[in-house]
């Protein structure tokens, strides 16, 4: 697993506040008594008008604000079962947390969690008064996982055009460490209804139609599945 540990200070969009000096008179408020006193800020000592009357002047201070770090982990793993590189956000900390970091990957919008085809990714990362970092991380060298990718067959579709089970999907088939597939359909005759190879979940998925993209009537069929040497067989509802 490859760790990297950034540290990056992040710069306020305004280093300093600066307030033009002015002369104020201790008798510009009317019927105000007053006078000069000496006080100091969090940052540069200087002085400031007080009068009796509830109003406090500050003049012509410089208040230089800390910088305050930016903290973060990546760890990069590549996902044999999917193909996919993997990225995580650990340990955010400094100037901005989880709760309210804006986080794009490639530009785009997302999360702590992110995966990619590619092992190259520009990580961007914001929070509030001016908190920023922007880096490029590379997985070429990530460390693999070792675990088993597992398929899942479901035994049922409803290809209503609702967009909930409208297709039959083989969890884990389209894994990249999985050879050629062949998928078959088989009607409660024993008839092939349907058939695709290199069955993928997308282009290439059953739902619910003959080889001659026909609806088939509601009822129970079965599958037969290759995958390299190994066979799966069971049913599917179907059910508009």
């Amino acid at each position: 697993m490859a760790i990297w540990l950034l540290i990056i200070t992040g710069l306020p969009v305004q280093a300093q506040v600066v307030l033009e000096r002015s002369v104020l008179s201790p008798f510009a408020l009317e019927g105000a008594a007053g006078g000069q006193i000496i006080s100091s800020t969090a940052g540069q000592p200087d002085y400031s008008t007080l009068s009796n009357a509830p109003v406090f002047f500050t003049q012509g201070f410089e208040q230089p604000l800390d910088k305050v770090p930016l903290v973060f982990h990546v760890d990069t793993i590549f996902n044999q079962c999917t193909g996919l590189f993997e990225f995580t956000i650990t340990g955010l900390s400094g100037c901005v947390t989880s709760a309210d970091a804006f986080i794009r990957w490639n530009n785009a919008p997302g999360d702590t969690v992110f995966t990619a085809p590619l092992p190259q990714v520009l990580l961007s990362i914001a929070g509030p008064v001016g908190c920023y970092a922007s880096v490029s991380v590379d997985a070429s060298e990530a460390s693999e996982t070792d675990a088993e990718c597992i398929i899942t067959f479901y035994s049922f579709i409803s290809p209503n055009g609702d967009g909930m089970n409208d297709a039959w999907v083989i969890e884990g088939i389209d894994a990249p460490r999985y050879g050629r597939n062949v998928v078959r359909i088989i009607g409660r005759w024993g008839q092939e209804v349907w058939s695709a190879v290199d069955y993928n979940n997308s282009s290439r998925v059953w739902a619910g139609q003959d080889a001659q993209g026909q609806d088939l009537p509601d009822g129970t069929y079965f599958y037969h599945v290759t995958i390299d040497e190994a066979v799966y067989q069971g049913y599917i509802e179907l059910q508009r």
